[in-house]
């Protein structure tokens, strides 16, 4: 997501949030969320790119598959 310098999509980007970045909402004005990330930066940023569920990532059991069988090709 993009943090703008104000609640608008009119706004400046100033700085991005990646996904399972963590973020402390100061304040919420017309579906917009005033927001400050662990390493300081802040900005506003839509609602809809947020979620108050805690993320968690890693890394799967086995390799990925690499290659396509003969159904899986369409030109």
């Amino acid at each position: 997501g993009q943090l703008r310098n104000r609640a608008s999509f009119l706004g400046t980007v100033t700085g991005t949030v990646a996904y399972g970045d963590r973020v402390t909402v100061s304040q919420t004005q017309a579906g917009w969320c005033e927001v400050a990330k662990t390493d300081g930066a802040k900005g506003w940023i839509h609602e809809s790119a947020l979620t108050a569920k805690r993320v968690v990532m890693s890394s799967g059991a086995g390799d990925a598959r690499v290659a396509a069988s003969g159904e899986e090709v369409a030109l």
